[in-house]
């Protein structure tokens, strides 16, 4: 059995995925969902230029980025992409800091691990990628289809367009029915205002 393969039979219960195409928000889709309390965060994985490690609250200087992005519109986070906690010494450390304090940990993911482990809780960020709805990234960014939905019991396709809609009632529906498929507490007034910030600075 590769690593890869052993570590996800391991954590079929402790973990999910967040698996995306690059643009499509798997960062603030990972952020909301490791917003409760069942997961685990710290301020290494937070990402920011001040200590946090509320993964919801954007502060003033906003998230180191990877790539230089104007207005600082993207919020990044750090030592959760799969290949990164599997293969070095810092990810490992963390995710075992997340098994110990008997968290969740949610990895993130820009390929299909699904042919990996078919067991393990893969939340697939799916929706109409719009140059329009964020033309900063695409300067850095190669403008890419967003995923398509699959129909697998453990796979559930999240409409990014949806969750991040101006229509609160469009809003409120998709975040709702993500928390129920996880069975998080919903925590819609902060997750609201983290995506209005984060619409904010797409433009």
């Amino acid at each position: 059995m590769t690593p890869s393969r052993n570590i996800l039979k391991k954590l079929e219960d402790k973990a999910l995925i967040v698996e995306y195409v690059r643009g499509s928000g798997g960062n603030l889709v990972q952020r909301i969902i490791a917003s409760d309390n069942k997961f685990y965060w710290d301020a290494d994985i937070n990402n920011s230029f001040c200590k946090e490690s509320n993964p919801i609250y954007w502060p003033e200087k906003g998230f180191i980025p990877q790539q230089k992005y104007v207005n600082n519109s993207a919020c990044e986070s750090d030592y959760s992409f799969f290949e990164v906690v599997v293969y070095t010494i810092k990810g490992k450390s963390l995710l075992l800091k997340a098994l110990k304090d008997n968290k969740m940990f949610s990895f993130k993911s820009h390929d299909s691990l699904r042919h990996l482990n078919n067991n393990i809780k893969i939340i697939r960020i799916v929706g109409t990628n719009r140059r329009e709805d964020r033309p900063i990234i695409y300067k850095t960014h190669p403008f890419k289809e967003f995923y398509k939905p699959v129909n697998h019991p453990n796979t559930y396709n999240i409409n990014i367009n949806n969750l991040t809609s101006i229509d609160y009632s469009i809003f409120k529906k998709e975040y709702l029915a993500l928390c129920s498929y996880l069975n998080l507490t919903p925590n819609i007034k902060p997750v609201r205002n983290f995506i209005l910030v984060w619409r904010s600075k797409q433009q």
